[in-house]
């Protein structure tokens, strides 16, 4: 039985999102961070400039392939923005690729190289995807580095966390009023669909970034209701 929070404007359910989310239900984009299919285990961090280790060890969960991402775009069928490495194989239905440019203080890669792989891909599908002018397929916002002030005792939500700025840039072009990220990590999809104006369906099978998604989505609705009460 899956956990379900409401709050504000967003409902978050702790689960597989395969048994969870439905095509039936009125979703009208997705937009998503999912496992890459990499099987990464984690050993970034270290002194006081990283996350000091603390994700050392950890796995993501669904990440051996990209089974999961496939089997719930092509299950619901909607317009789609879904982050990827460069070797992530597309899921069906892409129609293009947008690069994030993820700033000089990112990647590492093969060090035998002279290029350091400091950039991602955004797979985009589906229609209804729209702006007020076309901009770049190139996206130049600054990752979050390891050590990140006093948030969160100076450390990432989640060890591969993304800016709400990258997340608002794909909501804000993505048609209708109901965003979904059956992969919610943290919840930064969720804090941008906010700040957007947006509804926010979320799911993630990890109780403890489950846990991180509430409790950050619940703080940026006070501030959001906190401002709106100043105007």
């Amino acid at each position: 039985m899956s956990r379900v929070e409401t709050i504000g404007t967003a409902t978050l359910y702790l689960g597989d999102c395969r048994g969870i989310l439905d095509p039936s239900w009125a979703i009208s984009a997705i937009v998503t961070d999912p496992p890459y299919g990499i099987d990464a285990k984690l050993g970034m961090g270290g002194g006081s400039k990283g996350d000091g280790g603390m994700w050392a060890g950890v796995r993501i969960e669904g990440d051996k392939d990209t089974s999961a991402r496939d089997a719930i775009l092509t299950w619901l069928g909607l317009p789609f923005a879904a982050l990827a490495k460069w070797n992530t194989q597309p899921p069906p239905g892409t129609r293009c690729a947008v690069v994030w440019s993820k700033g000089e203080h990112t990647g590492a890669g093969d060090l035998s190289l002279p290029w350091k792989p400091d950039f991602e891909l955004v797979f985009i599908g589906g229609d209804g995807w729209s702006a007020s002018r076309r901009g770049s397929g190139v996206l130049k916002i600054n990752a979050i580095a390891g050590c990140v002030a006093d948030r969160n005792d100076g450390h990432r939500y989640h060890p591969f966390e993304k800016p709400v700025e990258l997340m608002r840039h794909f909501v804000e072009r993505a048609p209708g009023p109901i965003i979904c990220d059956p992969f919610m990590g943290s919840g930064t999809t969720g804090i941008a669909a906010l700040k957007s104006g947006r509804l926010f369906i979320g799911c993630e099978i990890d109780p403890g970034f489950f846990d991180t998604a509430c409790r950050r989505i619940e703080q940026a609705t006070r501030q959001s209701e906190l401002f709106a009460a100043a105007e």
